[in-house]
């Protein structure tokens, strides 16, 4: 019997843009997270530890900004974007899912002026397998 994927909740990704330089707003919030990518003014981090549900990953965030020395929190606050983007994988089951936030998690986003994006990846086994080009039959 063949194997199938569960739809599951990989993490949260926090996107920053800003016209001011982001180093210093990343460095107040070493402890909490980490980047996995960085440039001058665009940025995406991570939690250092793995939340178990999205959540736990908002609340977390949360909390570290809401430990950012006023310096670093008008920093965050001056970013153009500030958005936690969910990352679901799709699987083949369960048919549907439920990925919920609790109101004190929305009124946490809402205390970030956070915008909130949900990704769903395709799982590897509903991709569609590359077509192999068919040689056209000779004359």
């Amino acid at each position: 019997m063949e194997e199938t994927s569960e739809t599951h909740f990989l993490n949260v990704d926090l996107e920053l843009r800003s016209d001011a330089a982001l180093a210093p707003l990343l460095q107040a919030l070493q402890g909490f997270a980490f980047a996995l990518h960085q440039e001058v003014h665009w940025a995406v981090l991570e939690l250092d530890t793995q939340p178990a549900t999205a959540e736990e990953a908002v609340l977390l965030f949360a909390d570290a900004v809401a430990s950012l020395p006023a310096s670093a929190r008008a920093l965050w606050y001056a970013c153009r974007q500030r958005r936690l983007d969910i990352g679901i994988l799709a699987g083949e089951r369960p048919h549907s899912r439920d990925f919920v936030l609790s109101p004190a998690a929305v009124a946490a986003l809402s205390e970030m002026a956070a915008e909130l994006a949900i990704t769903v990846y395709g799982s590897a086994t509903s991709r569609e397998k590359p077509r192999v080009p068919q040689t056209p039959p000779s004359r």
